[in-house]
Parts: C-alpha cells; sequence; structure tokens
C-alpha cells in the first residue's frame, strides 16, 4: 500500500492541494498500475482539519492528522531539508515524514517532496511490499 504525504503552507487554496495530491496519486498509479493506496496523511494543524473533508472527498480516501512531535522520528529519513519546516516541526519535509508514517514501520519513499503553489507532497511505500 501507498502512503500520500501532505503539508501546506499558509493560505494554501484547496484548490491547489487537490490539483498536487491527484497528480502525486497518478504518478504513483503510471509506475504501477496496480497501485494501491492506504490513505493521506498530514500534520495535524488548525488548516488541515478545515481541508480534511475537502480533500478526503476529491480523492475517495481518508485523511489521517498526526501530532507534530511524531514527525521528528522520521527526521533522518527524510530527503528534503526545508528550513521552514525544520523550525516549525523538526523535521525537513512534513510530506515526506507524513508519508513515511502513514507507510508504517520499514516504509520508503517513492517520490520526495513536490510541490505546487503552498502545497507540498511525497509517497512512500513499505518496504518490500508491492504497491
Amino acid at each position: 500500500m501507498i502512503a500520500i504525504g501532505f503539508g501546506t503552507g499558509g493560505g494554501c487554496p484547496i484548490d491547489s492541494l487537490i490539483h498536487l495530491l491527484c497528480g502525486c496519486r497518478d504518478e504513483a498509479t503510471r509506475t504501477n498500475d496496480k497501485a494501491r493506496f492506504s490513505g493521506l496523511f498530514t500534520v495535524d494543524r488548525a488548516q488541515h482539519r478545515d481541508l480534511r473533508a475537502a480533500v478526503e472527498q476529491a480523492l475517495a480516501l481518508p485523511v489521517t492528522l498526526i501530532a507534530p512531535e511524531q514527525l521528528i522520528v522520521m527526521a533522518d529519513r527524510v530527503v528534503t531539508r526545508s528550513a521552514r519546516s525544520i523550525e516549525h516541526y523538526g523535521v525537513g519535509s512534513v510530506a515526506e515524514a507524513a508519508a513515511l508514517l502513514g507507510a508504517g514501520p520499514g516504509s520508503r519513499l517513492l517520490m520526495p517532496r513536490r510541490i505546487f503553489d503552498k502545497a507540498t507532497c511525497a509517497t512512500a511505500i513499505q518496504r518490500g511490499k508491492a504497491a
């Protein structure tokens, strides 16, 4: 199963986020026609709680909100180093850390962070598992 992680900057338009998430999902599907998705994962903050229902409806996948302090567990495993993300969450990429946490123990990044407008996303899969 593939997990999609995402993050947003302040004032991120919902259309931009959905556009990016659909693109990430489609890219994972193009590289593996049997791709299955476990859901969408992001840090628990007010903006993400407000966007949750619209994202779930648009992608037909559940959104899991992750406590900010849990992201730090993945700090050594993310490949992106955003100074802003490190300052706020202690991890180089919220999207990558959320995807890795969502994919579970032994996960690896399939697609590092992508950016569109004020939104970011990444995908991860559990090691040794088919998508």
